[in-house]
């Protein structure tokens, strides 16, 4: 039998449950101060997988919770983001919702996420008004 601590019952549940298996919203329970403590669990156990500095669910993170594992998209939003603001030109808040099929709001709260994951992401205004975003690339090699 494997065993779970509650929060880790209940972040592999909440992942579960969603399209792209994200780990993220994390519950309000846990705090900064154990996030990493919490992840690094999980990927110690080997129940989630890192990938664009998202976190995911996989089979074994189902099986520890007693669900079977779905099939699942291939492309996370998250990425199909990342795709569009590394364009030279960027993408605008309006492609972004597009492409995502998300509202403003949730588009403006991935990017806030994907910044906290290590990614630049500058906001700046065109022209005409509209808001748009670009993944500033490091020039460090």
């Amino acid at each position: 039998m494997i065993k779970l601590t509650n929060t880790q019952t209940t972040i592999l549940a909440n992942a579960a449950q969603r399209e792209t298996g994200s780990i993220y919203p994390l519950p309000n329970t846990i705090n900064k101060g154990i996030e990493s403590r919490v992840i690094n669990s999980l990927l110690k156990k080997q129940f989630i997988d890192e990938k664009n500095g998202d976190y995911t669910i996989n089979a074994n993170g189902f099986k520890a919770i007693g669900l079977a594992p779905r099939e699942k998209s291939k492309t996370s939003k998250n990425d199909i983001i990342l795709q569009l603001v590394s364009a030279k030109e960027g993408a605008t808040l309006e492609a972004l919702c597009e492409a995502t099929s998300w509202q403003k709001h949730s588009v403006r709260g991935a990017i806030s996420t994907l910044k906290t994951k290590g990614h630049t992401i500058v906001s700046s205004r065109d022209s005409d008004g509209s808001r748009k975003y670009t993944l500033k690339k490091d020039n460090t090699h």
